[in-house]
This record gives structure tokens, C-alpha cells and sequence, in this order.
């Protein structure tokens, strides 16, 4: 009689494949989360200006979160990402931080961060640079250039950028007599390099 030669082949345990597979999964989670290291936020400043009845409004952020990977030398592969959360909110004025977490402005519920992903960036000259983000705010993304400087020191560097936003592009707010429909945005964010990816700063 012949035989089935499929039926001397040797089989292995469906739990040993699978454990097989479990590790092999592993493996590549870890492979692909072991990029290059992202840098740990030492401090930050969030801050922003607006004109209100001919006065200067100061207010700032801080609930800040970023995850950067900044290389001078190597641009293309840098990862500038960072948001705040609109309930940190701070004008000096309880009332009106309350006010501009409301659907009017900033809609906090529905909208609680306000993010900004680097899409590109350019060495202008020395420490100074300029980098293309899609900026959201109250689910609209933008496109703006903002310039920043970075001073580096051995494992250490500082982030500076001021820039203007208009409000009005992104649903903040209506037309205002009194209010300006333009905020100037400053950033400060010092780091060191860290070990960890996706490094997270809150305060």
C-alpha cells in the first residue's frame, strides 16, 4: 500500500507556533521603538500676548508635552512634535481662563490640546532655523513657518521661537472691536539628551 508522505511529516504544537509568532512580534515592536533616543524636556515656557481694549493681555500654558529629536547635522530625520492643553490656560484672571476654555474660544471639551508636528526644517544660519508646522487648534490644522533658534552645549540645548498666530483662522473667537484678532506666541524648551522615546513633560 502506498502511504501518504504528509502524513510522516512532523507537525508542530499550534501553541508552539503561536508562541513562535508571539515572539517574533515582540521583536519587531521593539526594533521599531528603538529609533533614536528622544530628548528629555528639562523646562519649558509657553507664553502668548494679545491686545484687549487697547490693552496687553499675558497669558501662558502649562500643560506642555513634546517629544523632540533634534540633530543640527541630520535635519531630514529631526522630530520636532509638541502640544498644551487649553484647560492650563493662565491669563491672571480666573473668570476669563474659564471664559476662553468655553465653546466660543477654545471649546476645552471637545478640543482639549493644542498640537503642533514639525513638517520640515531648515538651517538658515549659525544657531538660527525655520521649520514648516501643522498647527491645531479647535480641530483646524494649519500650515505656518515659525523661526526658532537652538544653542547647544555637549548633551544640552535650548529651543527659542516667537510667532504670530490669528486667531480668527482657527474658529477662536468672532469678530472683535475690542479684541485683536492677532496673539504673539513665544516658546522656550530646554533639553538633554535622554534614553527614552517619547519623553513627556507636565507641570
Amino acid at each position: 500500500m502506498g502511504h501518504d508522505f504528509g502524513s510522516f511529516m512532523y507537525k508542530e504544537p499550534k501553541f508552539r507556533v503561536m508562541k513562535k509568532l508571539g515572539w517574533i512580534l515582540l521583536l519587531i515592536c521593539i526594533t521599531a521603538a528603538a529609533g533614536d533616543p528622544s530628548q528629555e524636556i528639562k523646562s519649558h515656557k509657553v507664553t502668548f500676548k494679545i491686545k484687549n481694549a487697547g490693552l496687553t493681555v499675558d497669558g501662558s500654558f502649562s500643560d506642555f508635552e513634546a517629544d523632540i529629536k533634534f540633530n543640527p547635522k541630520d535635519l531630514d530625520k529631526s522630530v520636532l512634535k509638541a502640544s498644551v492643553g487649553v484647560a492650563s490656560i493662565s491669563t491672571g484672571i480666573k473668570k476669563r481662563d474659564k471664559d476662553l476654555q468655553m465653546r466660543k474660544y477654545f471649546d476645552v471639551e471637545k478640543y482639549p490640546r493644542i498640537k503642533m508636528v514639525g513638517k520640515k526644517i531648515k538651517h538658515i544660519e549659525k544657531n538660527k532655523y525655520k521649520a514648516t508646522f501643522d498647527l491645531t487648534i479647535k480641530g483646524v490644522t494649519k500650515q505656518v513657518e515659525i523661526p526658532f533658534t537652538y544653542t547647544g552645549k555637549e548633551n544640552e540645548g535650548t529651543f527659542s521661537a516667537e510667532f504670530t498666530v490669528n486667531r480668527r483662522d482657527f474658529g477662536v473667537g468672532s469678530n472683535s472691536l475690542i479684541l485683536s484678532d492677532k496673539a504673539i506666541v513665544s516658546i522656550e524648551v530646554a533639553v538633554k539628551e535622554g534614553k527614552a522615546n517619547g519623553i513627556t513633560s507636565r507641570q
